[in-house]
C-alpha cells in the first residue's frame, strides 16, 4: 500500500541454477503497464536482484514474476499486489 504517486521496488530472491536464464517482472492495471526482463547468467548469477518502477498511479496493480529457463521455458511463476492510494 503507497500514496500515489508511488514508486515500487521489487526484490526478488533466486536460487542461483545453471537452468536459470532471466527475470521477467509485470507490472499490470487498468491505467498502467510495464516490464521489465534481468538477464541471469545461471549458477554464477546473484542470489538477489532488484527492479524499481517509478510514477505509478492510482489503483490496483498485478505484479507478476517469471524466472524462465535456458529452454525458454517458464519454471517459476510469483504473483502479487499493490495498491497505490490516493
Amino acid at each position: 500500500l503507497s500514496r500515489a504517486p508511488a514508486i515500487v521496488r521489487i526484490l526478488v530472491s533466486v536460487e542461483p541454477a545453471s537452468g536459470n536464464r532471466a527475470l521477467h517482472i509485470v507490472i499490470d492495471s487498468d491505467t498502467y503497464y510495464r516490464s521489465s526482463t534481468i538477464e541471469l547468467s545461471g549458477a554464477d548469477a546473484p542470489r538477489a536482484h532488484t527492479m524499481e518502477f517509478r510514477h505509478l498511479p492510482v489503483g490496483v496493480h498485478e505484479v507478476d514474476v517469471s524466472l524462465i529457463g535456458a529452454t525458454g521455458s517458464v519454471r517459476a511463476v510469483v504473483h502479487d499486489r499493490v495498491w497505490i492510494v490516493e
